[in-house]
């Protein structure tokens, strides 16, 4: 069940911000840009690429104002280090 609210919620906020990015571009190449400035940041600073531990002291400042960097570690909390997913076929 978790995985699936987990998809759920991934769904539901990459959904918003593509309506929020198309809702604000004039183009099509524009909301490529404006999703690439949302996108970016998000995973440079939420400690996905590399820990946020290791950041300078100023970006790690900043990280605490990306809301992706609580939901990164509330998943690795989630998933045990040796947890292997469910075999789909026998």
């Amino acid at each position: 069940m978790s995985g699936a609210f987990r998809f759920g919620s991934d769904a539901g906020v990459s959904l918003s911000i593509g309506i929020l990015v198309s809702s604000k571009a004039n183009s099509q190449s524009e909301a490529i840009q404006l999703a690439f400035l949302t996108f970016l940041p998000n995973i440079f600073f939420s400690g996905y690429i590399f820990p946020r531990e290791t950041m300078p002291k100023f970006f790690y400042i900043i990280s605490y104002f990306v809301p992706a960097s609580y939901y990164i570690n509330i998943t690795r909390g989630i998933n045990p280090p040796r947890c292997r997913p469910l075999p789909v076929m026998d």
